[in-house]
């Protein structure tokens, strides 16, 4: 009887900018402590299973949580973030109900250079080179990547150019839109945001200094510093509560300054509605557009929000 063939691997590679992984940032940021334990988890199931993919159901799903000692809930939301961030392939997992991505595909393709015999099913391929010990199963179905021309590659490359730069795209406004918004075109956006955290900011570490930057090449160095404004008008001297604010523009799909002011804008009316600060004894015998009318719950009058609004550059 003949040796089965050997199908997963016994150990895979995790890159040393794992934890730094844009991606895996923003599923850690969406849902919480438990994502690292998990996406491993994911990951050595992969590997040691097929290999390149695993068939996601409610046992592989029950494995995984129960291995992490968590919710399958959680684990679902991980996932589903995962797929939505583009670290495993949303398409391949609404059509088959398997996990992968061409980056497993293609260390699983490494890691098995040296064998004899390596089955793959051609429905599943991302990776665009396969060795000569590979045999493609299922070959007569159209997979994935079957007929992807010249063109259509040179299209995904464009788009996916683009959705690198997308958090970006206001970094690279011009010099005016940067006077607009605050930024000094003498400064690297960077520096500027360090040095306003520094100004407005009681403590500064170098944890928080990473953290600024991380989220300056997620959500722009102008979408963090219009954050860290907010934080200082609310006189919130606490970088969590920023991350926060970026949190929820994320979740609202605000990516711009301008997108900002405009949901807000449109809060404001909404809340208009239900009437003035006129529970405020000190605002008793006062018009709303009086320079010493007290708008909200920050305790600042008109005329003290006013000269902060000024001095933060708005």
């Amino acid at each position: 009887m003949a040796r089965p063939v050997k199908q997963g691997l016994d150990y895979f590679n995790t890159p040393v900018n794992f934890l730094k992984d844009r991606k895996v940032r923003k599923i850690k940021r969406a849902c919480g402590a438990n994502t690292i334990e998990v996406l491993i988890c994911l990951f050595s199931n992969i590997y040691e299973d097929r290999g390149y993919y695993i068939e996601w159901d409610e046992d592989v799903l029950f494995d995984v949580a129960d291995d992490v000692d968590t919710q399958n809930g959680t684990v679902t939301e991980i996932v589903n973030r995962a797929m939505n961030v583009e670290l495993f392939d949303k398409k391949l997992f609404e059509k088959y109900k398997i996990i992968t991505s061409k980056d497993i595909q293609e260390f699983y393709i490494f890691a098995t250079s040296k064998r004899k015999y390596v089955e793959m099913d051609k429905r599943f391929l991302l990776a665009e080179k396969i060795n000569s010990n590979i045999n493609l199963i299922n070959d007569n179905i159209n997979s994935i990547n079957e007929g992807r021309s010249t063109q259509s590659k040179v299209k995904e490359s464009k788009v996916n150019k683009t959705k690198v730069n997308d958090s970006n795209a206001v970094v690279t406004n011009t010099s005016s839109n940067n006077r607009d918004s605050g930024l000094n075109e003498n400064k690297s956006p960077h520096q500027q945001l360090f040095d306003f955290y520094a100004e407005n900011f009681p403590s500064t570490s170098t944890f928080v200094i990473q953290n600024i930057e991380y989220d300056a090449d997620d959500y722009g160095d102008e979408l963090v510093l219009y954050a860290m404004q907010k934080a200082v008008l609310k006189n919130v001297n606490n970088y969590k509560y920023v991350q926060g604010i970026l949190n929820g523009w994320e979740r609202d799909g605000v990516k711009s300054v301008e997108q900002a002011k405009t949901q807000e804008t449109n809060f404001k009316a909404k809340t208009a509605v239900k009437g003035n600060n006129d529970d405020d004894p000190r605002n008793k015998g006062l018009a709303p557009d009086d320079p010493n009318y007290r708008p909200g719950c920050s305790g600042y009058t008109n005329a003290e929000l006013k000269a902060r609004h000024e001095r933060l550059g708005w």
